[in-house]
């Protein structure tokens, strides 16, 4: 939970708080694999969805440091992104993009690139499937639990694709850390 009227916005408590989502994101990781593990396929999803979110809350965070902008409105905005499933829905695959870019040495296509880049539908489609995986609902005339409709293979895409997430910054993060002085001035040049 986060109090929007005490975020203290110092770079070492925002770098901190980078390095936290991320450990998070690794235990929600490791729990869903429990879950899996016991063929509780609906909240392995939900845990596996939850932690690329926490993915997404690290580049939300990585943003506002290298923006190096903490006025009202960009601590508006900030508070905004890091609360909004959604935004950390899209950009979790920030690392994906990086990890493409790196992969071809600074250069990425746009067919590529388009491929990465979540649209507003499957942003939609993930969130209420994470909803769906947690909840029981009625679909028209019917009624249906979540290990209805979530099963082994459904899970396994996720957790693969959380997985290379949690990799890629676990690798990324202390670099863009470490590099963060010299992100800023090429941000603030631009």
């Amino acid at each position: 939970m986060i109090n929007k009227s005490t975020v203290d916005f110092r770079r070492e408590i925002l770098e901190l708080a980078s390095e936290l989502a991320l450990e998070n994101a690794r235990e929600l990781y490791e729990e869903a694999q429990i879950l899996k593990n016991h063929k509780k396929y609906a909240r392995a999803w939900a845990l596996c969805q939850l932690s690329s979110e926490e993915i997404g809350k690290v580049f939300v965070i990585l943003n506002c440091l290298v923006t190096n902008d903490y006025s009202d409105e960009k601590q508006k905005s900030f508070l905004q992104e890091y609360t909004s499933h959604k935004i950390k829905i899209n950009k979790s695959n920030n690392i994906m993009i990086l990890i493409q870019w790196l992969f071809n040495k600074g250069n990425i296509d746009k067919e590529v690139f388009t491929q990465l880049k979540y649209e507003n539908d499957k942003i939609d489609f993930l969130n209420d499937m994470k909803n769906n995986s947690l909840y029981s609902f009625i679909d028209g005339s019917s009624a249906i639990k979540p290990s209805q409709i979530i099963d082994k293979e459904f899970v396994k895409k996720i957790y693969e694709e959380v997985k290379l997430k949690i990799s890629g910054t676990e690798q990324a993060l202390p670099l863009l850390l470490k590099n963060l002085d010299n992100l800023i001035l090429l941000v603030q040049k631009e």
